[in-house]
């Protein structure tokens, strides 16, 4: 079974914008739905999370600076939010661009859990962004999706924004 899902502006000012992933399904963006689970709100390190993610829209960029693009070896750039600043919550990036990023979901990463593939929800966001990055690749190459150079400096896809994702 597919489920639909739409790329949707979160966020954008001079430091970068911010895409998140909404199921058409769904009322919340993933982004909301890793902000709004009490779980990952009462993590010590939330408000660190979501002012460092505030901090890049406005004023840093998706840069390696405050991202760990070790969450896997392939070439595909997802990443999260580095353990200086997170600890073990993991909120997960598709940076293709420094002043463009999509945020997919996350969660809680137990210390003793060696992989992001062993927490359910850290999991889905990974191989969800994976997903998306493929499908962006084949849309920037088709021509259905461009990217548009705002004035400020910052970047958006525009054009065929609509995905399926096959659900398992």
């Amino acid at each position: 079974m597919n489920r639909e899902y739409d790329l949707t502006i979160f966020g954008s000012n001079r430091g970068g914008t911010l895409h998140s992933i909404k199921f058409t399904d769904s009322d919340l963006c993933e982004y909301d739905k890793f902000l709004d689970n009490p779980r990952n709100r009462n993590h010590k390190r939330y408000y660190d999370v979501t002012e460092l993610v505030l901090e890049m829209i406005k004023e840093s960029g998706f840069t390696v600076d405050f991202l760990d693009y070790r969450v896997d070896t392939r070439n595909v750039p997802v990443c999260h939010i580095k353990e200086e600043v997170a600890s073990n919550l993991r909120l997960y990036f598709l940076v293709d661009n420094p002043k463009l990023s999509i945020v997919g979901g996350g969660g809680i990463k137990p210390w003793h859990a060696r992989t992001y593939q062993a927490v359910s929800a850290c999991n889905s966001a990974v191989k969800l962004l994976k997903h998306t990055y493929g499908e962006i690749q084949k849309r920037l190459l088709s021509g259905e999706i461009i990217l548009v150079q705002m004035d400020d400096g910052t970047q958006e896809y525009e054009g065929n924004l609509r995905f399926n994702y096959p659900w398992e």
